[in-house]
């Protein structure tokens, strides 16, 4: 019993009236008022013959009606206007007018209203009936009346004998309500009998509407309840019920009491406080709007709040209004539950109670809106937006949002920008490309409730689409491809690998959308779209997959946590977050995962693009959470990004089919190109778009060779003088054709091309210091001319065979004397040594043999030793690529240097050549041996590694790149010896393997390292094209034969070709060697009593170690002429790296060869680094006289005999020792001009000689016995020159100096 009348009390309701629903308007088509006939008004008649019969008509004929018309009888439709007449003898014409109608199911109260008039007689009346749509209608009396149903054709009533307008209103039964539709007519009868006046009807009014019936909540006990319950709008009206206690039976009904305005789109705030009679326990809380006024509370949406956990004490939160909710009255209801999480609307429950009170959507105070949107100067990613002012205008301004859909922006929207009242326009940036934008505006009238207006909008636009980015090709007549145009685009590329994570972001900025409505607490996904009242930001992340199948998308925990959800929709343009109207909805999920994190396992099909949505779930609104999540992904398949449009290829800027698809377009052999090959030269042109945007195109040339035309001159680098116009560059194949105007590559252009064709006939010529870099191979068909000048240079990249058909030539200048030497390699193939210098004789031209078999014995006791290498003999044949060759000068090209041209012909050498070198097998002691019982030769172990080699290239070559190629460090030594033929053959000393009556200096080798050049020249370190050099194998190798290879790499356009050695280097060009801040150098030079010279250099290089280093260290040249070498342990170094940091307690050993006894001078040649400081001092340290001498104050002079001397003198930076520096202190010598004479002065001791040297050591002036305090020189003429200046005293004690004179 006790459940029957719980359930009986559970099912009583409250009504609320609805909005009513206008089917027939008075104002419009009910009064006649949308047009001037029955059909503009969406009326039909039957059809009446002629026009004096009586009929309807919708015109001023009938006096008294509202608005501009009625409707009427007329018996003359033809009349201006139609009289309001009938004619009486028409009794078988029943003239109506009609219209089908529905009434919405569910509103079951009826009304039909009109206005009419007429008075006619008994017989001559106005019928209105409701019958089916069905029912055929025609001029006959309809009737008779069946019944009240809507199958029956009921009669509503008659009219007439009404002279003045009167209203009629009828309910109309409510079983017209929810049916297919049934058919409104008014008819007008008349008999034969004459009558009054006929009928007229206005206003047609039909309405209808329903009674709400909610239900009636209730609770079983009273000791937990909503005590109060509050808003805080701030408005002119908030909920405030306090104190209230327990309402029985558990529900309370406040609508008409209590109530809350606020606007679309806003937000209601709101506290609930629980109450209890015993003990506080946690109760769930809801609250629901009835938004469509239906009576219940169950619609999508209606649930506006859930606490979805129990809490103690009460709930404070919020809802949102929907933007576009109308205007009015809605119910509320807000119930709390014991121990239950998600109340339900109705019904009953043990302990709670419900309560409800009215919301009202009232309209903004802003009313002055914004009106007509214009979208201009819409770009890639920018537009301009006005809009029409408002009237009158805001006080504060405007605010504008931009989104990418349709969606109305909630009333607390924070606008993308704002302005002035007196601004209305504004300038849209960073926008993306080809999307598709809504633009809403609002007015700002002040800062109060409801001082901002609504939304105004939206108008729509798309901004361009951004071309793709083409890539030109360029190939020669006849090549086979493929031979791609490339395209790229966002808006149509291959979709990247997402990999098995997606990573993401929410802030402040992130989009806001409704939250979805998922199972919580691990209840599993849900595949039916449903979402919520309340909002939080979002984050989208675009994606597809390459294979079909189940994926599982699992969330880490984030940092800083929050509680996700997120589900999968189809990502086609028509899903809206947050609404479920349009587009596809995958699968959602909150809680599913590890530690309640979403997870969605997942059916995805490849070649569908999908978008991943997290969210935040939140009981109220969280529009502002900033955090990072990370999904971990497994599945069949690869995670892509989203699949865009194709890349479609057009013969066409505009209009036509494409004739291929994909960024990669090779047209030669494709149908609709024109080119079913590449034989013909020419510039073929195609466009690229993107298939979703095909007016959008991008043009990409297919150019079939560049080809000189010399239209305007013969200058290479003039754009004009090719075809397509435009200089060449890296991509394109040069052809250059039989034309009046050659091209020239002059001097100090850098001229490009990927290959190079001299058809027949044609001349392609560079002049000198030029350079010619082409990618690929070189042709030169047959009648066709390359020609290089000298110190001009041709580079190749990749690694393929030239074909030289017509011609190739290279010419090389050498500044020589006729008895000089030029070392020389050749720089194309198949060239004979003897067209080198015609001119030379047999006998004179040599290429080096690294060791020699055996030799005839020399005079007793000493037999020639095989330990060394010698010169053979090589008069004719072909120059091997990459091997070295000395040729003599011709006969009679004279003392003086002149300039010696050689001219290479044949194919351009080019890409990977070797060369073989070899060594002797000893490796012993160095010993000594007398040739011809005059001169002592020492054999060392190096005398039979030495190895002449050469340039094998048309283009300059990078030394150090060939030294430090990979496979020459464990074989040949790190420094390459280039011959400068500086001094003229004479007797300069012996070479090491044999003893000559006349010879070469062996200091004119020019040594060149990483420390730097023996030399302090401008050298750059390239070996000029056609010119050979020395390198040392070593005795490292196990073998005696190893492989030297030249690589494309080693050249460069930026290598200098105009440095093949001659006598004197005119470049006035700085050393511009790099990193020589990172090297402290110096250069000493060796002056023996003739004036002849040799130079040696000690670097501190960063990398090289005080002892043997292959890249820091060069081995002496030594043989028996003059020499100045410092030493490491026995060996002689031309060159020698030290290590750093620099330390000023280093010691370096010094030695000389000694070819002229006499007065021998050591002097400082050059200083880089830290030594061109003069804080710091470099001196010589010399064992036999005990001397330290400060070589920045004066060259060191000594007196030596002839023979090698190594254990004499130590290069040192501190005076470990009494210096002459030390005695000057003190000696009280001075020297100075007076009268342009010397004047040298002693005030301690009595002068006993003077002498005076010139900067080569030759003696100027020697006078001895002087015995005088005071010397005057006059012997020698002043000359602006520098001397040096030795005085000795009578004590021993002496002063060098240098003086300028």
């Amino acid at each position: 019993m006790l459940k029957k009348i719980l359930f009986a009390f559970a099912i009583t309701f409250s009504l609320v009236i609805s909005a009513q629903t206008l089917i027939i308007d008075p104002a419009g088509d009910g009064g006649f008022e949308t047009g001037a006939t029955l059909g503009l008004n969406n009326w039909q008649t039957t059809t009446v013959p002629l026009p004096f019969f009586n009929q309807w008509a919708v015109n001023t004929g009938a006096s008294g009606y509202s608005g501009a018309r009625c409707a009427y009888i007329t018996n003359n439709t033809a009349g201006s206007p139609p009289p309001y007449s009938y004619t009486s003898n028409q009794a078988t014409v029943n003239d109506k007018i009609y219209r089908d109608v529905v009434i919405p199911t569910g509103e079951d109260i009826i009304t039909l209203s009109f206005d009419w008039k007429g008075v006619g007689d008994a017989d001559d009346l106005l019928k209105v009936w409701i019958v089916p749509s069905s029912t055929p209608l025609g001029l006959g009396a309809l009737g008779p009346a069946t019944g009240v149903t809507p199958a029956d054709l009921n009669l509503i009533g008659t009219y007439n004998n009404e002279t003045d307008w009167v209203t009629t209103t009828v309910t109309l039964p409510t079983a017209y309500d929810n049916t297919t539709g049934w058919r409104l007519v008014f008819e007008w009868n008349s008999n034969n009998s004459a009558g009054s006046t006929p009928i007229a009807v206005d206003n047609i009014s039909l309405t209808s509407e329903f009674v709400a019936v909610y239900c009636s909540p209730s609770s079983t006990y009273a000791s937990d309840y909503i005590d109060d319950f509050f808003t805080s709008v701030g408005g002119s009206s908030d909920i405030s019920n306090l104190n209230s206690g327990y309402t029985a039976p558990g529900y309370q009904d406040n609508t008409a009491i209590q109530s809350v305005e606020q606007f679309a789109g806003e937000i209601v705030a709101f506290e609930a406080v629980y109450g209890h009679d015993f003990t506080a326990f946690n109760l769930g809380f809801n609250v629901w709007v009835d938004w469509n006024n239906n009576g219940l509370f169950t619609d999508a949406g209606e649930k506006v709040y859930a606490s979805g956990v129990t809490v103690a004490g009460g709930v404070d939160g919020d809802f949102l209004i929907p933007p576009a909710t109308p205007l009015g009255d809605y119910r509320m209801r807000i119930r709390a539950q014991f121990a239950n999480g998600d109340p339900s609307s109705c019904g009953n429950i043990s302990y709670g109670e419900a309560e409800d009170y009215t919301l009202t959507v009232v309209d903004v105070n802003c009313t002055n809106d914004p009106s007509t949107i214009v979208v201009s100067a819409i770009d890639f990613t920018t537009a301009t937006i006005s809009w029409t002012a408002a009237a009158p205008a805001p006080g504060i301004g405007y605010e504008y949002f931009i989104t990418t859909n349709t969606n109305t922006p909630l009333y607390n929207q924070l606008p993308t920008g704002t302005t002035t009242s007196a601004t209305t326009t504004a300038n849209l940036t960073s926008l993306s490309d080809g999307t598709t934008y809504y633009v809403w505006v609002r007015s700002v009238c002040d800062a109060s409730f409801g001082g901002t207006g609504n939304w105004f909008g939206p108008e729509p636009f798309t901004t361009l689409v951004l071309p793709p980015t083409t890539t030109d090709v360029s190939l020669c007549p006849g090549d086979i491809g493929p031979n791609y145009l490339t395209a790229t685009s966002a808006a149509c590329a291959n979709p990247a690998n997402l990999g098995t994570q997606l990573n993401g972001t929410l802030d402040g900025t992130s989009p806001i959308a409704a939250q979805p409505d998922l199972p919580t607490l691990s209840a599993g996904s849900s595949a039916t779209c449903a979402f919520k009242s309340q909002t939080s930001n979002y984050d989208a992340i675009d994606f597809s997959v390459d294979v079909t199948g189940s994926y599982t998308f699992e969330m880490d925990a984030p940092t800083p946590d929050f509680d996700a959800m997120a589900y999968i929709v189809v990502n086609d343009g028509t899903f809206t977050p947050g609404s479920c109207a349009t587009g596809t909805w995958i699968l959602g999920d909150d809680d599913s995962g590890p530690s309640l994190e979403p997870q969605l396992v997942v059916n995805l099909t490849a070649g569908i693009n999908y978008t991943l949505i997290t969210t935040k779930w939140s009981s109220s609104f969280d529009t502002t959470h900033t955090g990072s999540y990370t999904w971990n992904i497994a599945g069949p398949g690869s995670l892509l990004g989203p699949i865009v449009g194709s890349m479609d290829w057009y013969t066409s800027a505009s209009g036509g089919s494409p004739i291929f698809s994909g960024v990669d377009f090779d047209p030669v052999g494709v149908a609709g190109s024109g080119l079913p090959d590449s034989n013909t030269t020419g510039i073929y042109t195609f466009w690229a778009a993107c298939a979703t945007s095909p007016i959008v195109r991008t043009p990409a040339n297919f150019i079939i060779g560049k080809v000189w035309t010399g239209a305007i001159d013969s200058d290479w680098n003039t754009a004009g003088n090719w075809s397509p116009s435009g200089i060449p560059d890296d991509t394109d194949c040069v052809v250059v054709p039989n034309v009046a105007n050659a091209p020239v590559i002059n001097t100090g252009i850098d001229g490009l091309g990927n290959r190079l064709i001299v058809q027949s006939g044609g001349l392609l010529a560079q002049a000198s210091n030029s350079s010619l870099t082409i990618t690929d191979a070189v042709t030169v068909e047959a009648g066709g001319t390359y020609s290089i000048d000298d110190s001009a240079s041709l580079v190749q990249i990749n690694d393929v065979a030239n074909t030289v058909n017509g011609t190739f030539q290279i010419a090389r200048t050498a500044t020589v004397r006729e008895n000089d030497y030029v070392y020389w390699s050749s720089p194309v193939t198949a060239f004979n040594i003897e067209n080198v210098s015609p001119g030379t004789p047999n006998g004179f031209k040599y290429e080096w043999l690294p060791t020699v078999g055996t030799r005839a014995p020399g005079p007793p006791p000493d037999n020639n030793p095989n330990d060394y290498g010698d010169w053979q003999a090589a008069n004719t044949g072909v120059m091997s690529p990459g091997k070295g060759y000395a040729i003599k000068a011709p006969t009679g090209h004279g003392a003086t240097p002149a300039p010696l041209n050689a001219v290479f012909s044949g194919t351009p050498n080019n890409g990977s050549i070797s060369q073989t070198i070899q060594k002797g097998t000893f490796t012993g002691a160095n010993y000594t041996y007398i040739p011809y019982a005059a001169t002592s030769l020492t054999v060392t172990s190096d005398d039979d590694n030495w190895n002449f080699i050469g340039n094998p290239y048309p283009s300059a070559l990078h030394l150090e790149d060939f030294l430090y190629h990979p496979a020459h460090s464990s074989f040949i030594d790190g420094t390459a010896y280039i011959w400068t033929h500086n001094t003229d053959i004479g007797t300069n000393g012996q070479s090491f393997y044999d003893e000559f009556t006349y010879s070469y200096s062996n200091a004119d080798y020019l040594a060149v390292n990483a420390t730097g050049n023996s030399l302090p020249t401008p050298y750059k370190g390239f070996v000029a094209s056609g010119q050979g050099f020395f390198v040392l194998m070593t005795d490292f190798s196990a073998n005696t034969t190893e492989t030297v290879y030249f690589e494309n790499y080693m050249r460069s356009a930026g290598n200098r070709n105009d440095q093949f050695y001659r006598s004197a280097d005119t470049s006035t060009e700085e050393n511009t060697e790099a990193n020589t801040e990172d090297k402290h150098r110096i250069w000493l030079d060796f002056i023996n009593p003739s004036g002849s010279t040799n130079t040696t250099l000690i670097g501190y290089i960063d990398g090289a170690t005080n002892e043997r280093d292959r890249s820091f260290d060069a081995k002496h040249t030594r043989g028996a002429g003059l020499n100045l070498y410092s030493m490491i342990e026995d060996d002689a170094y031309l060159i020698q790296g030290r290590q750093m940091p620099f330390v000023d307690t280093d010691r370096v050993p010094l030695g000389i060869n000694v070819t002229e006894a006499g007065m021998q001078t050591i002097a400082i040649n050059t200083l880089e680094g830290l030594f061109s400081n003069t804080e710091q001092h470099i001196y010589i340290e010399d064992a036999t006289t005990g001397i330290t001498h400060n070589l920045n104050s004066a060259p060191y002079l000594f007196t030596s005999e002839i023979g090698i001397i190594n254990d004499r003198f130590i290069l040192t930076y501190r005076a470990s020792t009494l210096s002459v520096d030390d005695f000057e202190l003190d000696n009280g010598i001075k020297i100075y001009e007076e009268n342009e004479t010397i004047v040298v002065t002693s005030t301690r001791e009595t002068i006993v000689s003077i002498e005076v040297y010139d900067m080569l050591g030759r003696t100027l002036f020697n006078k001895r016995s002087i015995n005088s305090d005071r010397f005057t020189i006059n012997d020698i003429s002043p000359n602006n020159a520098t001397l040096i200046v030795k005085v000795k005293l009578v004590n021993g004690q002496q002063k060098i100096a240098k003086m300028i004179f």
